[in-house]
């Protein structure tokens, strides 16, 4: 047998140092961060508020749905889509430096943030944040929004190794086109079912946890931080939004899920009595109660479509990204 065939077939490591010519320097990209982060500290809290205020108004505590809150919530999330392009395109730290600083510090000391400013004045304000600062939702959004940073920054490297390797093989076969794709399916397969899997323990911690900090943060006896329940949930959901670094389908199918049981929510609240047998059983879980009628479902689900969205974009921006440097290292040559 001749020495040709004895040898082992090389690898994506071997085919990437035959590569003609020095890895080209890397670009820096200290823009896109000042970018990103301006645009997370600035974007943030407003499409946060006015989503919080659109729930206010669709889910009131007291009083009847008004319709017109659809506009502020469908306001808040787009400009929360704007946040997750900026993401994807310019840096993560959009997503990352939002969450953390608008909403997981002040998740976590709750209705303390909001004591110095309450009065007859600012109620109009103040009422929209009321809720969701006690209640431990800012905690949970800002957790998710941090959470889908990450998926970005590792759905971005995962595009810029898959683009090097495919560029690897091409050119150890001697190949003048591009090769297929390699197949993503166990990725997306296994992103879809432990994202449909976390969510029936998400759903329980969090409606326990939520429940039980509204109860104790109206009376200023305890915060958000001090419910293992609500935390330990608000962990399980950023697992699932870090899944969309492996493949934005699961969190984005399990986001677009519980948009619609949010959706339902509203809907009954605007008066179609038909839907209460499906709000009574929704209802029957630990907290469901609380998580439909606070609106939960609807700015979590909406941050999880984001997200994943944001983390696909993410993934291709990084083989673009990877594409240039290959093409600068080739001319270099």
């Amino acid at each position: 047998m001749s020495s040709q065939h004895s040898q082992p077939p090389e690898g994506p490591e071997e085919l990437l140092r035959g590569l003609p010519g020095p890895p080209a320097p890397p670009r820096s990209r200290m823009r896109g961060h000042v970018l990103a982060v301006v645009v997370g500290l600035v974007v943030t809290p407003a499409a946060l508020y006015l989503a919080l205020l659109g729930i206010d108004m669709l889910l009131p505590l007291e009083g009847s749905s008004d319709v017109v809150g659809a506009a502020p919530l469908v306001l808040g999330l787009l400009l929360l889509a704007v946040l997750g392009m900026v993401a994807a395109r310019a840096s993560s730290l959009a997503l990352v430096v939002g969450g953390l600083l608008w909403g997981v510090l002040p998740g976590l000391v709750g209705m303390p943030l909001l004591r110095p400013v309450l009065g007859a004045s600012t109620a109009p304000l103040t009422d929209p944040l009321l809720r969701p600062l006690t209640s431990g939702l800012v905690l949970a959004a800002g957790a998710a929004l941090a959470a889908g940073g990450a998926a970005c920054h590792l759905a971005r490297r995962a595009g810029r190794r898959q683009e090097r390797e495919e560029a690897a093989l091409v050119r150890g076969a001697g190949a003048e086109t591009p090769a297929a794709p390699r197949s993503r399916m166990w990725g997306h397969a296994l992103s879809v079912f432990f994202s449909l899997v976390l969510l029936p323990p998400v759903a329980v911690l969090l409606g326990r946890g939520m429940t039980a900090a509204l109860v104790f943060g109206t009376t200023l006896t305890r915060q958000p931080w001090q419910e293992p329940s609500l935390l330990a949930g608000t962990v399980l959901l950023a697992v699932v939004v870090l899944l969309a670094g492996l493949s934005s389908l699961g969190p984005q199918l399990a986001g677009w899920l519980l948009v619609a049981v949010g959706v339902v929510a509203v809907l009954f609240a605007q008066g179609l009595d038909g839907l209460e047998p499906l709000l009574s059983a929704l209802s029957a879980l630990p907290g469901g109660f609380q998580l439909l009628v606070s609106g939960t479902w609807l700015l979590l689900g909406g941050i999880l479509v984001v997200c994943g969205g944001a983390a696909h974009f993410a993934r291709r921006s990084g083989r673009r990204y990877e594409r240039a440097d290959l093409a600068l290292t080739s001319a270099e040559a």
